[in-house]
């Protein structure tokens, strides 16, 4: 009964190990697909406000989801901006 305990947990730790070294093996060639440098760390990375939406989540007033303050859709309706997740919100959105 031990002797199958011990198999048991060797086949754990060999699927683990036989994991983790395909999951290298994967990263490093997605990698070399991609043309990126094994330095990728010390690459200086892009902060999220430059290109795309990024920055602050306002809820948009007429399907109630949460769109960033940069979206393009964007209406002022008495003395305040209403942030809409699409066209089609903003044009639903009544106004007053």
């Amino acid at each position: 009964m031990l002797r199958a305990i011990v198999y048991a947990l060797l086949g754990i730790l060999a699927i683990s190990f036989v994991r983790g070294v395909i999951g290298i093996l994967t990263r490093g060639l997605a990698d070399a697909l991609r043309g990126t440098t094994a330095n990728t760390a010390t690459q200086p990375r892009q902060p999220a406000s430059q290109g795309g939406f990024g920055g602050d989540l306002v809820k948009d007033p007429v399907c109630g989801t949460f769109v960033s303050v940069q979206s393009p859709y964007a209406k002022t309706a008495g003395g305040k901006t209403h942030h809409f997740c699409s066209q089609e919100c903003l044009d639903r959105f009544p106004v007053s």
